[in-house]
């Protein structure tokens, strides 16, 4: 009972991190030259370790601010959401993706999971 609590309470911070980004909608067209230069100069960030929840939180709340700068947001990007995801991610856990999620989808075949149900 309490590892549940305890994992409702994790998946419940992810969907509040990421409905943020999700509710959105990208910049109107207007050049923004300033958030771009920032933007330029902004790496992804990257996550490359196993169950260590004082690491994942920050470093998903980093990928939020990372395409919120972006302007990655709102549902139509959702799939360039995933991408990035994929990209972010390295050693263990990026083997992770590439067995379940992306091997998931070959067998399916339907569309790719939305990027909450990735990081849940």
């Amino acid at each position: 009972m309490r590892h549940n609590v305890f994992c409702e309470r994790i998946h419940e911070a992810i969907k509040d991190a990421a409905y943020d980004i999700l509710r959105r909608s990208p910049a109107l067209s207007r050049t923004y030259a300033y958030l771009k230069t920032v933007a330029t100069g902004t790496p992804r960030p990257v996550y490359n370790r196993e169950d260590d929840l004082e690491v994942f939180m920050p470093w998903i709340h980093r990928l939020m601010c990372y395409l919120d700068l972006h302007q990655i947001v709102g549902m139509e990007n959702d799939h360039n959401r995933t991408t990035i995801l994929h990209g972010a991610l390295s050693g263990h856990v990026q083997m992770w993706y590439e067995n379940s999620v992306r091997m998931g989808m070959r067998n399916v075949h339907s569309f790719p999971p939305d990027f909450i149900m990735i990081l849940l």
